[in-house]
């Protein structure tokens, strides 16, 4: 297939840490912007894993031979499941703003009405990340813009 100099591709960035952020999209214009405009989209997997739930695992610490309440040890060290999740939704989400879609506010009186584009500041106001879907919404699906 011959190359078109107009053509942009959306970079995902996998990088360790950022204090402050899951991911970023960086762009020559405010958010959100079109591919055109976009420089690349950054996902800090390691404070996504930080703050994460815990994974847990079960071990007889106390060699009772009784793996109970007693033995379980917190590890953190690893990404499970939960944390591959909220990746897969961070990259969603990333490539949103490359795509102009722009942030949805959560909604306390319409907790159902969600969308990958939530802005993850309202976690608070939810509970956890759980809950936030990895699929956009029509109103997601009404913004994009491919150039």
């Amino acid at each position: 297939m011959p190359h078109n100099e107009n053509e942009r591709m959306i970079w995902v960035k996998k990088v360790y840490y950022n204090a402050d952020l899951y991911g970023y999209t960086d762009t020559t214009t405010d958010l959100p912007a079109t591919p055109n405009e976009t420089n690349y989209c950054e996902v800090y997997y390691g404070r996504i894993d930080e703050d994460g739930p815990p994974t847990t695992k079960l071990t007889d610490n106390d060699n009772d031979n009784d793996v109970d309440n007693d033995d379980v040890a917190i590890a953190r060290d690893t990404q499970d499941d939960a944390d591959l999740r909220e990746t897969e939704k961070t990259i969603a989400h990333e490539v949103g703003h490359a795509l102009h879609v722009d942030h949805y506010p959560y909604d306390s009186n319409n907790p159902n009405h969600l969308t990958v584009m939530i802005y993850y500041d309202f976690l608070d106001d939810m509970g956890d990340w759980s809950n936030i879907p990895s699929t956009y919404d029509n109103t997601d699906r009404g913004q994009i813009r491919v150039h």
